[in-house]
């Protein structure tokens, strides 16, 4: 099953701290991901918003960004502490974020879930027709068969 635009957000939001424009949004639903490739693909070395929000950092650091990015607020004592030396420390990096978004309190939540609901509100649409010429384009330098309508 697809993955929804909030879901394709909440990683963006999360992993790259913007808004997804509308051909991802589109690119990554029609890939029929699920939200361990979408991660895979936005938390890595070689995307560049990434390393500049996450790359180079202490455990510590890197920690103390995820909140600041997600939460909008600095990591609390026990929270630091656990991620960063304890069972959460095992943690690689690039999952960080998901698990933020899964065991998020009520209060981050909330903050997390705003940020994504103003981030969608900021997505650019597509001018008419955008879509289609870009899927052709893409099938072409891929060499596959263009289907009719598409």
């Amino acid at each position: 099953m697809a993955l929804s635009d909030t879901q394709i957000q909440q990683l963006y939001t999360a992993y790259l701290g913007r808004p997804a424009d509308q051909a991802g949004i589109n690119y990554w639903k029609e890939q029929d991901v699920s939200l361990a490739q979408l991660r895979d693909s936005l938390a890595n070395d070689a995307q560049p918003e990434y390393v500049e929000l996450y790359g180079d950092r202490t455990r510590a650091e890197l920690v103390e960004a995820v909140y600041q990015n997600m939460f909008g607020r600095e990591a609390d004592a026990e929270g630091l502490e656990y991620w960063v030396n304890g069972d959460g420390a095992s943690v690689p990096a690039s999952q960080l974020q998901q698990l933020f978004i899964a065991a998020a309190s009520d209060e981050d939540s909330a903050a997390f879930d705003a940020q994504v609901e103003e981030d969608l509100g900021n997505v650019e649409p597509l001018p008419p027709g955008q879509y289609l010429r870009d899927r052709r384009r893409a099938r072409r330098r891929c060499g596959q068969p263009q289907r009719a309508g598409s």
